[in-house]
């Protein structure tokens, strides 16, 4: 037996012959065989496609004041893309700590949604909002 020393634990190795090893291999292999057994099969998904979406674009510009865009209604999804450096919330005031979305990228939310909080990254700016939502 040999002994290794380190500051936290002290680590005592054992040899152990083959036939040692393989049987607690199989031994292992069998508990994870029983455990396979009990397990549940996992029900098939199957996707939901939505049945109605709109295509948009935001009624107020985006600029340093902050503009909210109201859907109308609660939506599944919604995609937005701004035209320029945006900080966007959904269903609440965007703040100091809202992280700026890039011109022509896009941020999405599939949760339901009613308005899109937004406001221009940087001062002077403005821009659009362009909106997709989707819904059933």
């Amino acid at each position: 037996m040999s002994h290794v020393k380190s500051k936290e634990i002290e680590v005592q190795v054992k040899p152990v012959d083959a036939s040692t090893l393989l049987s607690r291999i199989l031994e292992a292999l069998e508990d994870i065989r029983e455990t396979i057994k009990e397990l549940k099969p996992i029900e098939e998904v199957k996707s939901k496609p939505y049945t109605n979406h709109i295509f948009t674009v935001a009624s107020e510009p985006i600029t340093d004041r902050e503009n909210i865009f109201d859907i109308g209604l609660e939506v599944a999804c919604v995609i937005v893309s701004p035209s320029i450096d945006a900080k966007i919330e959904f269903d609440k005031p965007t703040s100091d700590t809202t992280p700026t979305i890039r011109a022509d990228a896009s941020l999405s939310a599939e949760y339901s949604v009613r308005r899109i909080f937004y406001r221009a990254a940087n001062p002077g700016e403005q821009g659009v909002l362009n909106v997709w939502a989707f819904w059933w």
